[in-house]
């Protein structure tokens, strides 16, 4: 395995570094395959190297981070995505940003399946469970909407049930401040409300009495 000490880019991956902020979508989904497969590259000769990654290295990964984390959805529709380590699929998983969490889920979904597909019979929620690992616990579920954790995560079965409850407590906690917070807002906008219209009332009639 070549080492992060001694790993070059190719120029094309270079050019795609230098200019991924404005390459077209289109583009993307021509050139994420070529460019996960380096990166994947790249990532799994940093993590299994016994001596530290040079500073070129770092620099490299953080580039390369960065632009899969700004065209995620390519990244996640690559074919080659599907191939990518464990360790890979985990740092991807971490260092997204910019990708809901749902998509994030469907995306780690399509790859556990894809693992498993020389074997007959369907896969079970409990095999995808144990191939994902400690992979379901860095998606930001706490981030979705009860009705979408419920309709999309919990249908499947594939979290424990201690992750399903612990991510329900949040996700009920974040809703009821958010409503109080809307509460809040809104008695605030109906006093304003009221008092503009008893000044405009006012204005209207200088001389009447309250």
């Amino acid at each position: 395995m070549v080492g992060p000490l001694i790993w070059m880019p190719s120029s094309r991956f270079c050019l795609l570094i230098t200019q991924h902020r404005n390459t077209p979508s289109r583009v993307w989904k021509l050139n994420a395959n070529r460019f996960l497969k380096t990166t994947c590259q790249l990532i799994t000769s940093v993590q299994s190297s016994n001596t530290p990654p040079s500073l070129t290295a770092k620099n490299w990964l953080k580039s390369c981070m960065k632009i899969v984390n700004d065209n995620a959805k390519a990244v996640f529709e690559s074919d080659s995505f599907l191939s990518v380590s464990h360790q890979v699929l985990e740092l991807i998983v971490e260092k997204s940003s910019t990708t809901t969490p749902l998509d994030i889920y469907k995306a780690c979904k399509k790859w556990a399946k894809c693992q498993f597909e020389k074997q007959e019979g369907d896969v079970s929620c409990e095999q995808i469970r144990d191939l994902l690992g400690v992979i379901t616990s860095k998606i930001k579920f706490c981030e979705m909407s009860y009705e979408k954790f419920m309709d999309y995560i919990v249908k499947d079965q594939i979290l424990s049930s201690d992750q399903v409850v612990k991510i329900l407590l949040v996700v009920r906690e974040k809703e009821k401040e958010e409503k109080k917070s809307r509460n809040i807002r809104e008695k605030g906008n109906t006093h304003s409300r009221k008092k503009l219209k008893d000044a405009r009332s006012a204005s209207l009639h200088p001389y009447k009495r309250s």
